[in-house]
């Protein structure tokens, strides 16, 4: 028994050597099964390409769209506490600015129809800023600007179209979760980084996660990460905000895993609207958000034959949960386009040796993970 959760230990340690021998700066990956009686922390290579310093399992890192699903899960939380419900309109809670611009695109009929679900789960039509050859102009040639949430509504607004009619298509982006961040500060009075702070980081303990920009540092320097041989680590990246502003560690991301599918946030009756599934998903060429189906802020993949819910960013930041062996990975690799399916793999191959495993293999998933219930998403209303 014990050997082979030596050989499980080898065979991540190896992995993530191989990940740094082929060109990725730095790699951290994080694994807490409980039920399987295993933990792993391992980080390899550097903090930065030209610092001598080795990448510590608990740097800091840029979670990107990791982000959208502390967002999603913010959502949730409110719905669960009857502050709102997820198929209402977010019209009420928009201020004027918002709800001026996006009366400018085309194709919306009635801002009525963006509800915070759509929003959440990628129907809303609404176009994405984030990928707009006009906004990323304006990104590079002001580098150190600040954007304030109501500046991204407009420059989703600038395209001037809506993508399709509200809850009819799928579009992976940025503009809706921004909305909803905002919608959230508007509904509790208080700054998006203190509603994530109160109603997920403090319950979960994730002390060192934070909203960048928009907080102190808690937790002190952000590991590097690259795009090809560009540094991104002093980049402003205050335009990801509600989609991916956070700076986390792979400790925070397993808290907030075992949390979501542990019952800790909300129970398994508010978990089945995060993981109420869409199959049919369209993505960008090259995108790094993939996902085979997608609920709120959440999406499924196949590791080694295992199905995973969880969330990736486009800086390499990661957090998954394997329901068959109640467990969650997180971490990061720092370079963008690094084979972070490779890592994902041999986690749960590592995880599928163990002696332990066979019992979860056999006896089915600990959550249960709703299929998708029609072409279109759910928008019935909660009892």
């Amino acid at each position: 028994m014990w050997a082979m959760e030596r050989d499980s230990r080898s065979l991540l340690e190896a992995a993530l050597r191989e990940h740094v021998a082929t060109g990725c700066p730095g790699v951290i990956l994080e694994i807490s099964a409980p039920s399987l009686g295993f933990t792993f922390s391992g980080a390899e290579g550097f903090f930065a390409r030209d610092n001598s310093r080795r990448l510590r399992t608990d740097d800091v890192f840029r979670a990107a769209s990791v982000t959208k699903a502390v967002t999603a899960a913010t959502a949730v939380r409110l719905a669960s506490h009857h502050r709102w419900n997820l198929d209402d309109p977010i019209t009420p809670l928009l201020p004027p600015k918002a709800i001026e611009h996006l009366s400018q695109l085309k194709g919306l009929k009635s801002i009525d129809e963006l509800t915070i679900r759509r929003l959440l789960n990628h129907s809303s039509g609404l176009p994405d800023y984030f990928f707009d050859e006009g906004f990323q102009a304006q990104v590079k040639a002001k580098p150190d600007r600040v954007w304030h949430s109501e500046e991204l509504i407009e420059a989703a607004s600038a395209t001037g179209q809506l993508l399709f009619p509200p809850g009819t298509d799928f579009a992976y982006g940025d503009t809706s979760y921004a909305l909803v961040g905002i919608a959230i500060e508007q509904l509790l009075g208080c700054p998006l980084a203190e509603a994530y702070r109160s109603l997920i980081f403090a319950p979960l303990e994730m002390q060192a996660t934070y909203l960048e920009g928009h907080e102190a540092s808690r937790s002190g320097e952000i590991s590097h990460h690259y795009d090809g041989s560009r540094d991104l680590w002093d980049a402003n990246l205050s335009f990801d905000w509600a989609g991916g502003g956070l700076v986390t560690t792979a400790g925070d991301l397993i808290e907030f895993m075992h949390g979501l599918f542990g019952n800790v946030l909300f129970d398994e009756r508010w978990l089945y609207q995060l993981t109420s599934w869409r199959n049919e998903t369209r993505w960008r060429p090259h995108s790094s958000a993939r996902y085979l189906r997608y609920g709120l802020g959440l999406g499924t993949n196949i590791a080694f034959g295992e199905e995973l819910v969880g969330v990736t960013g486009v800086w390499g930041a990661f957090a998954y949960y394997w329901p068959n062996g109640n467990a969650a990975i997180a971490g990061t690799l720092n370079l963008v386009g690094a084979d972070r399916p490779a890592l994902i793999d041999a986690a749960i191959v590592a995880l599928k040796r163990l002696p332990s495993a066979r019992k979860f293999q056999s006896s089915g998933s600990s959550v249960k993970l709703p299929n998708c219930h029609s072409v279109r998403f759910i928008e019935s209303t909660l009892d």
